[in-house]
């Protein structure tokens, strides 16, 4: 479905690089890091019809929210901006068989990814809305 700005639907790409090091024949580590997608800076955008409603069965008339049987949708947008993620991560052979692995992850995402040209290492962000 289209979104509310006329674009058409359709895929987008963001790229991964990534390296792994066999440290020994049972030990693993790799680097990860992945942008975020590349048309439209990375925004996500859904477009449909949402339903805001209370039950009819529901008591009292001090709320401005309609009952169902008199509400009608309303076309409705939401946009989100997708994170970059980086991770470290791990992977070990347990048995001589080579029948058991564990393997480990260690993920950053860009929980504040509103903020554009902002360094790494900030812990929260300026929304006081936005993911902590």
């Amino acid at each position: 479905m289209p979104d509310r700005d006329n674009r058409p639907a359709g895929f987008d790409v963001a790229l991964t690089f990534g390296l792994a090091v066999d440290v020994s024949d049972r030990v693993t580590l790799g680097l990860r890091y992945r942008t975020r997608p590349l048309v439209r800076g990375g925004d996500l955008t859904l477009a449909g019809d949402a339903l805001v409603c209370r039950p009819d069965t529901t008591e009292g008339t001090d709320s401005d929210v309609l009952p169902c049987s008199v509400a009608s949708p309303i076309d409705a947008t939401l946009t989100e901006r997708v994170s970059r993620e980086a991770a470290i991560g791990a992977a070990f052979v347990l048995d001589r068989g080579r029948f058991w692995h564990i393997d480990t992850n260690l993920y950053w995402i860009d929980l504040c990814n509103d903020v554009v040209g902002r360094g790494a290492g900030v812990r929260s962000c300026a929304d006081p809305a936005a993911s902590r």
